[in-house]
Formats: structure tokens, sequence, C-alpha cells
């Protein structure tokens, strides 16, 4: 299972140990670029785009950065 983390925070976003860095980079920024939930508490939402950061992605805009990063985790049963 792999988790997403804000500014190094554990989230409670969780995607499949299938889905690639491309499929978890799209729907972010589709989240970020076009949802109305503002799930990751941007200041200035319409004003964010995403992209690659070496340690992930980075969501960036005129009053917000927010590095995200995906763990692997292995879920307690």
């Amino acid at each position: 299972m792999k988790n997403l983390f804000v500014n190094g925070n554990s989230t409670t976003l969780f995607f499949s140990e299938k889905a690639s860095f491309d499929d978890i980079f799209e729907w972010v920024q589709e989240q970020v670029m076009f949802s109305d939930t503002n799930i990751f508490d941007l200041n200035e939402q319409h004003s964010c785009s995403v992209s690659n950061h070496w340690d992930g992605m980075c969501i960036s805009g005129d009053e917000d950065l927010k590095i995200v990063s995906i763990e692997t985790i292995t879920p307690i049963i």
C-alpha cells in the first residue's frame, strides 16, 4: 500500500501498491487543478500547479509550496 505524505506528514490518502508514480501524480494534479474540495489545504488553490520534485511532487502557487512524497507502507491487520 502507498501513502501520501505532505511536507513530511502522513495523510489519510492511500493507493494500491500497484499504482505507479505517474498514476498518483495525475490524481494529485487533478485534485489540485480541478477539484473544489481542496484536500491539500492550499491557500490559493486556483493558482497552483503540480510538478516533479526530487523527492516526489511539488505543489506550488502564489501562496503555496507543498512537497508531496509517496511512501510504501505495510498495514498491520
